[in-house]
């Protein structure tokens, strides 16, 4: 009797796994929990043919009948070891969406909209479910979109004739327009899923935080969301925000290299264009292999697919003349190597992640180093969440070898006097070691690089973003990840590179341990309240809810943070002296 009772209640609110969207409807499925989850709904026509290298072309086609979005989640090209073996398809402009179980939609949820990392050179929205979104939604009873975009070649090939066709005169900035053109599709489908169009929080790890900062000064962006964090981000890292004369020369080295030079094309744009979107996809990827190629990005057996055979290309004649006569003993002069590297526009991070976001001095591209306009008062301010972790520069040490050339792993004296001279002006060598004693680091070059790596491209960087924004008045706050990982990676790498990915998302906390589950919690509590309220500290702004601790927020004179460990705690003065040295020097 009790179930016939119960049976009307439950037919008058069956769930209905199809939504009807600006473009066609889409059929998604409950997991588990009850999290109602959509894989891979298009936001933008496929980015192919006659559209690859553009920026994308928004909206989606509209289909018709219902579109099943169940499937495995797409991921865009990246990851090639051979032609036979490597990642991803170019028709990869989806996102995904997570609805929280029991979302009646009485009550719009707010939004987070997930920007992946990878140094713009791999990653996908899903990453085969590490960015678990179904988790971040129950935790913080929001609504939570991930978003792919075109990494590598694709997203950011800089080219004189890509610029030249564009109606904009932009180039190089496809992979971070990717991500607005998900914004659009938030701001005009999210009310369908129950979600909030005026409560988006954007939020990004590594180049994803880089990718914030782009989100933050481009106007275009500005209207979309309401509330942003940057996990291990930077706003001024000139090794992806890339000057566009220096990147254009990169990319038409690079197009030479695939198998479409300029000069060969008598500097024919329609015939450089057509040779690049005629190219195979695996054509135009950057291979794993070629990293170590002596002659990157030319390829390293003669007569291999894509190769230049065409002598005298001003470009790879510089690049060759640089990359020969590396003389160890010159590596300190006025006439060192590296100072024609850079002067060449090759970029500081090749191979392994020569891309990123172009300055092209374009509203709809990249208009300027985004601390810049930050801090001349042309930014989006909103509230927002800055922070690294206390080992940031570990994974990237042992990239010396491939990054620098007459670079090693493990470091020695000579290998990281070279990593600095690669990044820094000869002027500043000496200051940089002084401020890092080597006694410091147990005498341990690596440790002392990876020290010196964290507080230039990442620790400072957020204290110079959160400061930017606190001095126009939006709240900032800003932490430190220092929680030691249960794992064994810890005893080697510490608090590395996106360790923290995995408590936000709840991906691998450890489930027989108190303290790596409330380490989970204590992200998502603040993560949430930024997302829900506007503020890390929630509704009543004491920050004192379920035990968690208050959040001051950072500007210049207390100088802030929270330390993110069980129990979090707040500091101040985090690597002060470290930050005013390179706050005076970047």
């Amino acid at each position: 009797m009790l179930l016939f009772l119960l049976l009307p209640v439950a037919m008058a609110f069956p769930w209905d796994p199809t939504v009807k969207t600006t473009t066609g409807i889409v059929e998604g499925f409950k997991d588990l929990n009850g999290v109602q989850i959509y894989h891979s709904i298009p936001f933008a026509q496929p980015p192919v043919g006659r559209l690859r290298f553009r920026p994308p072309n928004y909206p989606a086609t509209s289909w018709k009948g219902i579109k099943s979005v169940k499937g495995q989640p797409s991921i865009c090209p990246q990851l090639k070891v051979t032609d036979l073996f490597h990642m991803g398809k170019e028709d990869c402009l989806h996102l995904h969406v997570y609805v929280p179980k029991n979302n009646n939609q009485s009550t719009e949820l707010p939004v987070f909209y997930w920007i992946f990392g990878g140094g713009y050179s791999v990653g996908d929205a899903f990453q085969e479910g590490f960015y678990a979104g179904a988790n971040l939604a129950t935790a913080t009873n929001s609504i939570v979109v991930a978003v792919n975009y075109r990494v590598g070649p694709f997203g950011f090939l800089s080219h004189g004739a890509l610029q030249r066709e564009d109606n904009d005169g932009s180039t190089g900035n496809m992979g971070v327009r990717d991500q607005q053109a998900g914004l659009y599709w938030v701001r005009d489908n999210i009310a369908a899923f129950g979600g909030d169009p005026n409560r988006v929080t954007i939020f990004g790890e590594s180049a994803g935080g880089f990718s914030v900062c782009w989100h933050l000064v481009n106007k275009y962006s500005k209207p979309l969301f309401h509330a942003a964090i940057v996990e291990s981000g930077s706003c001024d890292a000139k090794e992806f925000f890339r000057p566009v004369a220096d990147q254009n020369e990169f990319g038409d080295v690079y197009a030479s290299s695939i198998g479409c030079n300029a000069t060969a094309l008598n500097h024919n744009d329609t015939l450089v264009l057509e040779c690049l979107r005629n190219l195979k996809t695996t054509d135009v990827m950057n291979g794993l292999l070629n990293w170590f190629n002596p002659n990157w990005p030319q390829k390293s057996n003669s007569g291999s697919s894509g190769e230049d055979n065409t002598p005298g290309h001003p470009s790879i004649e510089k690049y060759k003349r640089v990359l020969h006569t590396f003389d160890g003993g010159d590596a300190t002069g006025a006439s060192s190597p590296w100072n024609e590297i850079f002067g060449a526009g090759l970029p500081g991070l090749a191979p392994v992640m020569p891309w990123g976001p172009v300055v092209d001095g374009t509203s709809v591209g990249t208009l300027d180093m985004p601390l810049t306009l930050l801090t001349a008062g042309q930014g989006n301010y909103v509230p927002t969440i800055w922070g690294s972790n206390k080992n940031e520069g570990s994974i990237f040490v042992p990239l010396v070898a491939l990054v620098v050339k007459g670079g090693s792993y493990p470091l020695n004296e000579q290998s990281l006097n070279l990593t600095l001279l690669h990044f820094y002006p000869n002027a500043m060598v000496n200051d940089v070691l002084n401020l890092y004693p080597l006694g410091d680091y147990e005498n341990s070059q690596d440790r002392r690089a990876a020290a010196i790596l964290r507080d230039c491209f990442f620790s400072c960087a957020m204290r110079r973003g959160a400061r930017a924004m606190n001095q126009h008045g939006a709240k900032a706050w800003l932490y430190h990840f220092e929680f030691p990982l249960e794992n064994p990676v810890y005893s080697v790498l510490g608090d590395f590179h996106a360790s923290e990915l995995g408590f936000v998302f709840d991906t691998w906390v450890n489930p027989l341990s108190g303290n790596s589950k409330r380490m989970s919690r204590t992200f998502q509590n603040y993560w949430g309240n930024l997302a829900t309220v506007g503020d890390v500290n929630g509704v009543d702004g004491k920050g004192e809810q379920e035990g968690f601790v208050f959040w001051p927020h950072h500007n210049v004179t207390g100088d802030y943070n929270l330390v993110l460990d069980v129990p979090a705690s707040p500091q101040q003065h985090l690597y002060s002296d470290k930050c005013v040295f390179w706050d005076a020097h970047l």
